[in-house]
């Protein structure tokens, strides 16, 4: 059994995955964030919005209607959030084991 911090279903870990390669390999943006996320931050936290990323969200939040009601960017970008937080926390308890280790 591999031994991971983040259990999501593999389709959902692809998915996301995809979704950050193509930020930074289309977009040139970071590459722990998703184009859904980065769709949000430019839009709803940025005054005034850009509006190539308005067209990023839009499409975005109709192409994921089904399964956010038009929440997906919201939701992508608390998620890229949450998982920074959570690699954070995985990155210092192996600071601390490999300290504890020499």
């Amino acid at each position: 059994m591999i031994d991971r911090w983040d259990t999501r279903p593999y389709l959902q870990r692809l998915g996301d995955a995809t979704s950050q390669w193509v930020n930074v390999a289309l977009a040139n943006g970071m590459p722990d964030e998703s184009l859904s996320g980065r769709a949000w931050r430019n839009t709803a936290l940025r005054s005034p919005p850009r509006w190539q990323w308005r067209i990023v969200r839009t499409l975005a939040e109709v192409l994921f209607w089904p399964i956010d009601q038009g929440q997906h960017c919201r939701r992508a970008f608390e998620q890229d959030l949450a998982r920074a937080g959570r690699r954070a926390a995985a990155a210092d308890n192996l600071t601390y084991l490999y300290k504890d280790n020499r």
